[in-house]
């Protein structure tokens, strides 16, 4: 951190992989996928966000997501 903020990758790498290993979401019967697409529809039904998952653990109905957050807005015309 002494030399400047850490990027995504290097958190995900040091912070979201290592815990994901600890609990075993990395070996059967689960199964983990990155970059997975997403759509959201907001309520009002009129603004649609886009993106991708960073990480997704599922397993038959069991299904952990991690969501990524960044600073962003949304219209509220």
């Amino acid at each position: 951190m002494e030399h400047g903020k850490l990027i995504e990758e290097t958190v995900k790498m040091l912070v979201l992989s290592p815990l994901l290993d600890l609990v075993g979401f990395y070996t059967p019967p689960f199964r983990f996928r990155t970059g997975t697409p997403a759509k959201f529809e907001l309520d009002d039904g009129k603004e649609i966000l886009k993106g991708c998952i960073d990480a997704l653990v599922f397993q038959d109905q069991f299904w952990a997501v991690f969501v990524e957050a960044k600073r962003t807005s949304v219209s509220e015309n």
